[in-house]
């Protein structure tokens, strides 16, 4: 008899853990979803345990988890759509402070390093050619932006760097972003640079 009592105490105890888990991912998504009305996007939803996405007209908002066990921590991704973007470029936001500030951009390229017998090629963000400054100038001189406003948005919010690809501006945030607010300057500054 005591077997069994015990039994199901420790059984009733890890069921109080899942829902406890259940109920906080639940108004996690509740969050996620008064968020995406205040956007104007559509929340969708990515399973029980995962958070979600919030995607709109230009942009999307996607909580993902990174790395496993105790060190997992959640990521707030904001990417806006940017079409004819020229390249994958590495942007610190010191780059708008002194516009255009070369110590602070990078692209991505690919390194090769000499390894024993062989040589390994690996991807790489590089220093700009004078080609890729000059497209990356020809892209962001096309939408009338003032780089200093950009800037203080960016910093305001502590973003430390986006990244322009060939479909996207993209910036992360620590921890899963609920705060409208928050999102809101990012969200209009990276829109100015993609449009």
């Amino acid at each position: 008899m005591k077997f069994v009592t015990s039994n199901l105490v420790v059984a009733g105890f890890i069921a109080l853990i899942f829902i406890f888990y259940g109920l906080v991912a639940l108004r996690r998504k509740a969050k996620l979803r008064s968020l995406a009305i205040e956007l104007g996007g559509t929340f969708l939803d990515k399973g029980l345990f995962a958070p979600g996405k919030i995607t709109g007209n230009d942009f999307s908002l996607d909580v993902h988890c990174v790395g496993m066990g105790r060190y997992r921590r959640y990521r707030t991704t904001l990417k806006v759509s940017a079409p004819q973007a020229p390249s994958t470029y590495l942007l610190k936001t010191s780059f708008f402070e002194n516009y255009p500030d070369w110590k602070h951009v990078k692209v991505l390229g690919t390194a090769s390093e000499r390894a024993f017998i062989t040589t390994i090629t690996f991807p790489r963000y590089l220093e700009l050619s004078p080609d890729q400054r000059e497209i990356l100038l020809a892209w962001l001189g096309r939408a009338s932006v003032d780089f200093m406003e950009v800037y203080q948005t960016l910093k305001k919010n502590r973003i430390k760097e986006i990244t322009l690809s060939e479909a996207s501006v993209t910036t992360t945030f620590k921890g899963i972003v609920f705060n409208v607010d928050l999102l809101r300057g990012p969200l209009n500054a990276l829109r100015r640079l993609s449009h």
